[in-house]
């Protein structure tokens, strides 16, 4: 035990010495204990185990020994290692200074001879000198041999001593294991002594150590049982107080909650009131848009109704009118009256009352998927035909910049082949904006061919396969390459539509038109999903989505640039067919209901985003009712096979109106306006390229299905909505001086009024000025200016036709012998 403590061996020695001895008689004892019957051993089985014993000792004596002897035989084999090494590197140093004696003598004759050659006739002179040289050579040779010698004396009488040293240190080895021996054999005699004397007394401790766990545990059973006993009592008081006070809390919040609903309630119920109030009244103040939490149905007419504005317009409605003169028998009842009338008939409408377009829009959308399945084969196969066709005719000119072209195009390839799982890393991302940023440079500079060369080479084709990370895009995953990226590929692209023509074609009839309208509406339906409903003043998603309004744009280029007027696609029936086939992938997909969705739904922001996006999306639906009319013109086709102005017409338009009511009307119009003389607020260039782009998209519309849309800005709502927008921009055109604007406004005015009894009343109603006096007060421009003159003219012609009410408010404005002399 001693030993297995690790201290010296004096340590252990101590430590022996200090032990206490065993008791007189214990040996006796222990001897009569071991020498009984039971454990004393037979005579041979003693003998036999005493041999082993012995011959085991002697075996480990002998390879002890065995040990001591190598390590004796190793020791010397190093010594003489050792000294052969140091002889080899003496004889080696002496070969190198007998080297360096002999160049020095082989030097010093050769000075010697150059000497003679030098001066023949002091030839005394160099015998004496060489005299002398021999002298010195030989005594430095002298010198040397006997440093040497004495060298080697000293290595001598140095080797002597290690030899003596190490004689002396193996005896001292030998004495120091023969004491080791004996006072190992000491100790080991003294430890079995220690170890019997622990083990009785680790007994007895242990026995007692038992006695008092035995006498701990059962102490602490106790106070356990008692502690419990304690902690239930006190648990089930504490339970009891906190489900208590659970229950007052409760009560209190739900009797707060029942309140605070009764107060908004309330609030809700006197607003409304008030907006029935005002809406019962003559004040032709612009509505609020707001949808309503919960929507309102007239029952006495049955009509659901979403928002104050939709209210003003059934209150003042033909329907609602009409059931008005029957309940008081042609008589006109009294303001308060009419307000308390309606007030009791405009009620909430039931849960479970559904607006009946929702059903219809339902059926149209289950339609269309059934017929996108359809057409996207038809476009597919057909586009696979005319790639393999063009690819065999395709012969483009070379520019100069081909070289820089061809290499931004295959570094677009490398990228694309070598991307992995994830994101892409910033180094492959760097070289592709440099690719795709040469590109754009490359094309801004360029014309034409540089085009139809980036079309050669494939350019198309590869960025179009860029596009397509997007639809690994999910609403939580973002795409693996960066917006930027994706929205300069979009720019290359529709830069190389604008420069060439050539490329249009070649989009719409390969179908990668298709691909992209697939990549928009994938983007559409994450970040704009269907159940998507923005609230008041908030910002809408798309505008935070680069990659959507760049998409947009992107395809609205190359749809513009096949229906241009020198496009040979225009006069030929079966790729018009294509062409019609693109549009009507482009309703039935959702392209066209989700735009709408997200236009209709704005309400005045003025991000710069939202207003790309809003102005490419509404630019988008021109486009397309753009090439449905020219389509229909050119070959004489009446029927809509695209369903688009269908589409159009459920959409309300594509969300235009709601969109300029939201923008223009929504931040407030003076009240008084028309009256006063007053200045309407400048409006940022953003909201005006808005309003002008919905006026465009309104005004493609009316050429596209006239009677679709005077029946949808003609129903309840819609009318008040466009009276409103149409009589504000004329007041700001008119003062700000936006004339394309007016011109625009003035032509979608026309093509409502146009052959519509109903309409020409709309024009009409509301306070004074009205609208139709508002287009009598424009400036005198309008009405000198032949250019402008067909502008306001037809409008006000179409105004008053067949309409006598409307035709004798325009003689007081209006001179007639003006109007007849242009119809003339």
């Amino acid at each position: 035990m001693v030993h297995d403590m690790g201290l010296s061996w004096g340590d252990q020695m101590d430590c022996l010495e200090e032990l206490e001895l065993r008791t007189p008689g214990r040996a006796l004892q222990m001897h009569e204990k071991l020498s009984c019957a039971t454990r004393k051993r037979s005579l041979s089985e003693t003998i036999q185990r005493h041999k082993e014993k012995q011959a085991k000792a002697q075996e480990q004596r002998e390879r002890i020994r065995e040990e001591k002897a190598q390590r004796c035989r190793d020791q010397s084999k190093k010594v003489e290692e050792k000294k052969a090494q140091q002889e080899e590197l003496q004889l080696q140093r002496r070969l190198v200074l007998e080297k360096r004696l002999q160049r020095a003598a082989e030097k010093r004759e050769l000075q010697l001879k150059n000497k003679v050659k030098r001066a023949h006739d002091e030839e005394e002179k160099v015998n004496e000198i060489a005299f002398i040289n021999s002298l010195e050579a030989q005594n430095k040779r002298i010198d040397l041999l006997s440093r040497e010698k004495d060298h080697e004396a000293r290595l001598q009488d140095i080797q002597e001593e290690r030899q003596r040293r190490q004689e002396e240190k193996a005896a001292k080895e030998a004495a120091a294991e023969e004491r080791r021996k004996v006072l190992e054999a000491e100790r080991q005699a003294k430890l079995l002594e220690i170890q019997e004397k622990r083990k009785l007394k680790d007994e007895k401790v242990q026995l007692q150590q038992l006695e008092k766990e035995k006498l701990r545990q059962s102490l602490l059973k106790q106070k356990e049982r008692e502690r419990e006993q304690r902690l239930t009592a006190v648990n089930a008081a504490q339970l009891a107080a906190a489900e208590e006070l659970q229950k007052k809390i409760q009560l209190k919040q739900e009797e707060s909650a029942r309140r605070h609903e009764e107060n908004i309630e309330q609030i809700r119920q006197k607003a409304f009131e008030l907006s029935v109030r005002k809406c019962s009244s003559n004040n032709d103040d612009a509505p609020h848009h707001q949808p309503y939490d919960t929507k309102k149905i007239c029952s006495l007419c049955n009509v659901l109704i979403g928002s104050e504005v939709y209210l003003l317009s059934h209150l003042r409605g033909k329907k609602h009118q009409e059931a008005i003169r029957e309940k008081y028998q042609e008589v006109a009842p009294s303001t308060e009256k009419l307000e308390s009338y309606n007030l009791k008939h405009i009620v909430d409408a039931s849960a479970d009352q559904l607006d009946p377009s929702i059903a219809l829009d339902r059926e149209r959308q289950k339609a269309h998927r059934k017929r996108c399945k359809k057409l996207r084969h038809k476009m597919t196969s057909r586009g696979k035909l005319y790639e393999k066709a063009f690819a065999e005719k395709s012969k483009v000119m070379e520019p100069k910049s081909k070289f820089r072209l061809s290499k931004a195009v295959k570094e677009v390839s490398r990228c694309l082949s070598s991307q992995g799982q994830g994101p892409w890393d910033s180094a492959l991302v760097s070289s592709l904006d440099r690719a795709l940023g040469e590109l754009e440079r490359t094309l801004m500079m360029g014309g034409c061919p540089e085009g139809d060369t980036l079309r050669a080479l494939g350019g198309l084709t590869c960025l179009t396969e860029l596009l397509g990370c997007l639809f690994k895009s999910t609403a939580e995953l973002q795409p693996v390459v960066p917006p930027r990226c994706l929205v300069r590929a979009c720019t290359v692209l529709k830069i190389s539509c604008e420069k060439s023509p050539t490329n249009c074609d070649y989009l719409v009839l390969s179908n990668r038109v298709g691909f992209l309208l697939d990549i928009l509406v994938h983007r559409l339906n994450l970040i704009v999903p269907d159940d998507w409903a923005p609230s008041s003043g908030s910002c809408l998603e798309p505008g935070q989505d680069s990659t959507v309004p760049a998409m947009v744009g992107l395809i609205r280029a190359a749809l513009k640039g096949v229906i241009r007027s020198d496009s040979e696609l225009m006069a030929s029936e079966d790729l018009v067919h294509r062409l019609l086939d693109v549009v009507s992938y482009s309703v039935s997909i959702g392209a066209v209901d989700k735009l709408s969705q997200c236009v209709g739904k704005v309400r005045g922001s003025e991000t710069p985003q939202l207003t790309e996006f809003l102005v490419e999306a509404l630019e988008f639906v021109a486009c397309l009712a753009c090439i449905i009319t020219k389509c229909r013109t050119k070959h004489r086709k009446e029927e809509d096979s695209t369903q688009l102005a269908a589409t159009i017409g459920v959409t309300q338009l594509a969300g235009s109106v709601s969109l300029l009511y939201g923008t223009l009307l929504e931040m407030g119009v003076p009240s008084g306006w028309r009256a006063g003389n007053q200045t309407p607020a400048l409006l940022s260039p953003g909201r005006l390229a808005v309003a002008s782009a919905a006026i465009a998209l309104l005004n493609h519309v009316a050429r596209l299905d006239l009677a679709m849309f005077q029946a949808v800005l003609g129903a309840e709502g819609m009318s008040l909505q466009l009276r409103h927008i149409a009589s504000y921009l004329l007041w700001y055109c008119t003062h700000w001086e936006e004339w394309a604007l007016l011109h625009q406004v003035v032509l979608l005015i026309g093509h409502f009024a146009v052959l519509s009894l109903d309409n020409q009343a709309v024009i009409q109603s509301g306070e004074q000025p009205t609208l139709l006096q508002l287009l009598c007060t424009l400036p005198f421009e309008y009405f000198s200016n032949p250019e402008l003159t067909q502008v306001l003219l037809p409008t006000l012609v179409c105004c008053c036709f067949n309409n006598e009410h409307n035709r004798t408010v325009l003689e007081k404005e209006l001179s007639p012998v003006l109007l007849a002399n242009f119809v003339e």
